[in-house]
């Protein structure tokens, strides 16, 4: 949101490693790409990420103002908290909210659908990293539509998350029911942030919906589309784990509707692993989708060919599918599809520094980001652990009290070496249904959806995604 000609646009972070540790509202260099070795990163982190203090003042008004004195609300499914439900934490806060709140959940599993309106921005989710909550429900597209059909979803600004597993306990679609895809999160509200958060589901788990978004050390699995949508999305050490035992699989769906529009997906520094093989990282979904891989793993349940133009051909001179220095036995330049790119470094350069998230209007320098803790005064002795404590790893306990009751598997990749990429020509088509494009009005926010016919019935159904 730019507020009047030249102040910056505040992007609401809040994920870095020197925010958690120092609980400072900070700024950062956009220009400075992420370094090419992995170990670097937290490092580059701290050299480009500067204290609030230095800043001051060049902050959005409404922004700066709302981290001072914020409002921690406790959920706890025991009764011990100020409420028991999220939904009526949220319900607590009023509308037109200004200020930070921090509303902190307790262990356990909340089966809920939440909805945060786009009338109460600030909201932030906490859980302990140890212990963390899970936000799960079983909508589906044919009882909500698909993006509606989400667990959590989130029309405000200035949301954050650490430390939350959002799930979608619904079952797997197998190809027979309609309307059977299951969201576990959307995000439309801008300028969101998500820390060592865990995203479940089978198809189309994370619905990036529209926004300026920032995913740090988060694990995100599915089996189709399941990181679908028209958002800017940053992506950086985060997991994409692919169920891949049945059927087609694909990553991700990314909804750019026209090249001259600023959106797109940016992975750096992730992690593709699962199971099966064939999978796509992208497909041409919409008619000109942007999509990076840089220094990404990719084991070898990635299709050689790697992208698909989803047998539209004329979309094959309106993507943008491209990788950067990515590695494993998955990364394979020599087999990619013609209409695909290995960037140079130049050209990936832009997708691989934070300026990336910040918007092309913005003007000088842009906040980077806020503590996801509110800078609170005192919150150290109610959240010590939160705060300076050792966080698990991204895959450390996965399939600890999974929502779904599903084998996460967690194991290492260099087994799978000599694994067949045997997706067929014919069983792709049947699995992606080649399909006419219709649209449809959100009434709620006057944004298109996107729906397709099934070409072999004749009848309408709200596509994969």
């Amino acid at each position: 949101m730019l507020y009047g000609g030249s102040t910056p646009i505040a992007i609401h972070l809040a994920i870095l490693l020197a925010v958690v540790l120092t609980g400072h509202v900070v700024f950062s260099d956009d220009v400075t790409p992420i370094p090419a070795q992995p170990s670097a990163v937290n490092g580059w982190f701290a050299a480009n990420v500067k204290p609030f203090a230095s800043r001051k003042g060049s902050l959005d008004p409404e922004l700066e103002a709302a981290e001072v004195n914020p409002q921690i609300i406790k959920v706890r499914k025991d009764g011990s908290g100020d409420f028991n439900k999220i939904s009526d934490a949220i319900k607590s806060i009023p509308e037109g909210n200004t200020k930070r709140v921090i509303i902190w959940i307790g262990a356990g599993e909340y089966k809920e659908k939440i909805r945060i309106e786009r009338t109460k921005p600030f909201i932030t989710f906490y859980g302990s990293p140890n212990a963390m909550p899970v936000i799960t429900h079983s909508g589906t597209a044919l009882q909500h539509g698909t993006v509606d059909s989400a667990s959590l979803i989130i029309d405000s600004d200035y949301f954050v998350a650490a430390n939350i597993i959002f799930a979608n306990s619904a079952p797997r679609p197998d190809g027979v029911r309609k309307g059977a895809q299951a969201v576990a999160l959307t995000i439309g509200g801008s300028k969101a942030a998500f820390y060592k958060c865990k995203m479940l589901g089978f198809q189309d788990t994370l619905c990036d919906y529209k926004g300026l978004h920032f995913f740090k050390n988060c694990y995100i699995e599915g089996t189709v589309d399941f990181i679908f949508g028209r958002a800017k999305s940053l992506y950086v050490n985060t997991e994409i784990r692919v169920i891949g035992d049945i059927g087609m699989t694909v990553i991700t769906a990314q909804a750019r509707d026209n090249p001259s529009d600023d959106t797109g997906f940016s992975f750096v520094h992730c992690q593709i692993t699962g199971t099966g093989s064939g999978t796509y990282l992208g497909r041409a979904w919409m008619p000109s989708p942007r999509v990076v891989f840089s220094y990404t793993t990719m084991s070898s349940v990635v299709n050689p060919a790697g992208w698909s133009n989803n047998f539209q051909p004329e979309r094959e001179k309106t993507v943008f599918f491209g990788e950067y220095k990515s590695s494993g036995p998955g990364a394979s330049p020599a087999t990619r599809a013609k209409f695909t790119k290995q960037l140079t470094e130049a050209q990936a350069r832009p997708f691989m520094v934070l300026g990336y998230i910040q918007g092309s209007e913005a003007v000088g320098d842009r906040v980077l980001a806020i503590n996801a803790l509110g800078c609170l005064p005192g919150i150290e002795h109610e959240l010590p652990e939160a705060i300076v404590g050792t966080a698990p790893g991204v895959t450390q306990g996965l399939t600890e009290g999974h929502p779904m009751g599903k084998a996460v598997e967690v194991a290492a990749t260099e087994g799978l070496d000599d694994e067949r990429l045997t997706a067929e020509e014919g069983r792709i088509k049947r699995d992606f249904k080649v399909s006419l494009l219709l649209h449809e009005k959100d009434a709620s926010s006057g944004d298109e959806l996107l729906h397709e016919k099934d070409a072999s019935s004749g009848d309408e159904q709200e596509k994969l995604n």
